[in-house]
Formats: C-alpha cells, structure tokens, sequence
C-alpha cells in the first residue's frame, strides 16, 4: 500500500474517531455544549493528523 492511500486511511480514522470520542462522548459529558465540541473535537484529530503527515512525509537524513 502506498504511503498517500495509507496516510488517507489514518486520517479519516483519526478523524473519525476524534469525533465519536470527544465530541459525542467525553465533552458531553463534561458539560461542553455546541460549537466548542466540534472545534475542540476538530483541533484535536487536526493536529493529530498533522503528526501523522509530518511522521510519515519527513526526509530521511541518511539519504
């Protein structure tokens, strides 16, 4: 599997998962109410998903 499919794959499972986690279960529960559960769900699987990029994107120094 090429690294761009792969790379997709990961982020909309982080994606995803960011969502379902925070956004329907942990922030509710916390008493976190309307566009702040999206923006905070949305910040976390971003920077998540920007990690991933940069981890798998990155030039090797041995070359």
């Amino acid at each position: 599997m090429t690294k761009p499919i792969l790379f997709i794959l990961l982020a909309v499972a982080i994606a995803t998962g960011c969502f379902l986690l925070l956004g329907v279960l942990l922030l509710p529960a916390l008493g976190v109410e309307g566009m702040a559960r999206t923006m905070i769900a949305g910040g976390v699987s971003g920077g998540l998903i920007a990690l991933v990029y940069f981890y798998m994107f990155r030039k090797s120094d041995a070359s």
